[in-house]
């Protein structure tokens, strides 16, 4: 789960670079990846916080050595408050572009 949302984070990074250099066309592209991801690591969350994802919670003692303990709760905060930021860009880019 954490993999998706970083990744959607870096897309939403790589949009930001591409709005600065007027590139709008192809930030909206990772604008739109990383609402995709953001919404397969939401599914995730929300099964794992209903206990219908206990394997990928406890993948084993290497994965405990590099992901810190979050409650289900927070990781669903946390990808929730991305997916604001991700739909506000999306806005943003489709503004620049005079998409309504």
């Amino acid at each position: 789960m954490n993999d998706k949302s970083n990744i959607a984070g870096t897309h939403l990074n790589v949009c930001a670079l591409l709005s600065n250099m007027n590139q709008h066309k192809e930030a909206v592209k990772h604008v739109k990846l990383a609402l995709e991801l953001l919404e397969l690591a939401k599914s995730e969350a929300a099964a794992a916080k209903k206990g219908g994802d206990e394997g990928e919670e406890n993948q084993g003692d290497q994965d405990d050595l590099y992901e810190e303990k979050v409650s289900p709760d927070e990781k669903m905060k946390t990808i929730l408050t991305t997916m604001v930021i991700a739909y506000y860009n999306f806005g943003t880019e489709l503004e620049y572009l005079k998409d309504y």
